[in-house]
Order: C-alpha cells, then structure tokens, then sequence
C-alpha cells in the first residue's frame, strides 16, 4: 500500500478527469461552454499537481465553490448540451 489515504491514486483520477473534460471541451462548440470546461481543465490539473497527503483542507481555500460555480455556468450556458453534468452536481 502506498500510503492510507492512496493519494497517488486520488492524482490520477483527477488527472484522468481532466483530460476527459480537456475532450469535451475540444469537442464543444460554444465559446462560453469550451471556456468553461477548460477552466475546469485547469482547476482539476492544479489541484492535482498540490495534492499532498493531508488530514484535513485548508480552511481557507473554497475547494467546493469553485467547481459548483464552474458547473453552474456550464448549465446555464448551454444547458441542452450539458443536462446530464446536473446529476454532477452533488458530488462537488
């Protein structure tokens, strides 16, 4: 086992996730949807690169505002394209 909390594992997914998201935002037509997920691109790269084994978040970084905005402003940008990212939604 690599460590308790398996963060190297936690890396990849986002990692992974990122370039899933980095596909669809290639894919998409809209500026304001593409600009959107290649934010979200960038958000899930960073927060993978300074992923650290650690207890706890730190109190002062919203980690959920970020990604509930972001996700927020992909529905209401074009929602027709993205409805299936509301089930998303309770996993920020």
């Amino acid at each position: 086992m690599q460590s308790k909390y398996k963060v190297g594992l936690m890396r990849l997914n986002l990692l992974v996730a990122a370039l899933l998201l980095a596909l669809l935002a290639y894919r998409t037509e809209l500026f304001a949807s593409a600009l959107l997920l290649w934010l979200a691109v960038a958000w899930l790269t960073v927060t993978a690169s300074l992923l650290e084994f650690s207890h706890r978040r730190p109190a002062t970084v919203p980690w959920q505002l970020l990604p509930s905005l972001l996700l927020a402003g992909l529905l209401w940008t074009d929602p027709e394209r993205h409805a299936l990212w509301i089930w998303g939604w309770p996993a920020c």
